[in-house]
């Protein structure tokens, strides 16, 4: 899948919004395994490419903007953190995936946007509420900011669309 994504770059923003297995059978077999008196048969493992990781730190062809996913159940915020600074992203939505009634089986979900310098909460609403402010939030780090230094006004560089491509129209 890395080199699929490789080769669709270059790209404004490269969102990762699911991550591919960690790990894979490192010699797959060419037939189903059967089961036999002796249990399972022994599987070795190998890492996969972290393309989150790989395309954030990219020295050509890097997109502008790379956001991640991190799916936590223990300490979330520090290990979201630690994820962002770990794989070079700009951002990364934080999903704690341990509380009740949230994510998986559920039409509802709840976030954090963490930047390096800042932590959004996004509270509890539908999925696709939830991805549309995702997509306002990745958005706001491409507007167009003034920034005020010594007296001096600069305009620091972007433009974005001033509505979610998946806001409903009117």
């Amino acid at each position: 899948m890395l080199h699929r994504v490789e080769a669709a770059l270059p790209a404004d923003i490269a969102i990762f919004a699911a991550a591919v297995a960690d790990w894979r059978v490192a010699n797959a077999g060419e037939q189903k395994l059967k089961k036999t008196a002796a249990g399972m048969p022994p599987l070795q493992l190998v890492e996969n490419p972290d393309i989150l990781a790989t395309i954030s730190k990219l020295q050509d062809n890097r997109p502008p903007l790379v956001i991640g996913f991190a799916a936590e159940t223990q300490d979330p915020l520090q290990h979201g953190r630690a994820k962002l600074t770990r794989k070079g992203a700009d951002a990364i939505v934080l999903n704690d995936v341990s509380r009740e009634g949230l994510g998986f089986d559920s039409d509802n979900n709840a976030a954090t946007f963490l930047t390096e310098q800042t932590a959004i909460d996004l509270p509890e609403m539908t999925k696709r509420q939830l991805a549309d402010r995702i997509l306002d939030e990745t958005m706001s780090l491409r507007r167009p900011q003034v920034i005020l230094d010594e007296g001096l006004s600069i305009l620091a560089a972007g433009a974005a669309r001033e509505r979610s491509p998946l806001a409903p129209r009117n």
